[in-house]
């Protein structure tokens, strides 16, 4: 009984990480959308709780097995969702002023997005 009330709320967290990842697909700064990563790291998460937990719950193994089983299956998982969600954000790291030509960027999309929108506004009246 506990460990399907952990399965069941491992489900419930990574349902709710679909959702987040829904939800910022569709940010405007190319900076912070990062719906492809986190769709990325829970498929990742569920390929490999889908392979694990036949195993753990199905073979006849003795509980130190079993333990190891899970604990590299989860620090697999961690590591995996680590890299995948920060290292293309390491990438994009320029060593020379890297926060002052992002907030600038920023800016200068969101002021040009504003923009294009008065002018589809005016067009439209």
């Amino acid at each position: 009984v506990w460990m399907t009330i952990v399965y069941v709320f491992e489900a419930i967290i990574i349902l709710w990480g679909v959702r987040l990842g829904l939800q910022t697909r569709k940010v405007e700064l190319a900076e912070f959308n990062e719906s492809k990563h986190i769709a990325m790291a829970i498929y990742n998460a569920a390929v490999i709780g889908l392979i694990t937990l036949p195993l753990a719950l199905f073979m006849d193994m003795n509980t130190s097995t079993n333990f190891v089983l899970q604990s590299l299956s989860l620090s697999l998982v961690v590591i995996a969702t680590l890299v995948i969600v920060y290292v293309p954000k390491f990438l994009n790291i320029n060593a020379t002023a890297a926060d002052f030509k992002f907030a600038n960027k920023a800016k200068k999309e969101m002021r040009m997005k504003k923009i294009e929108r008065a002018m589809t506004l005016d067009r439209k009246k």
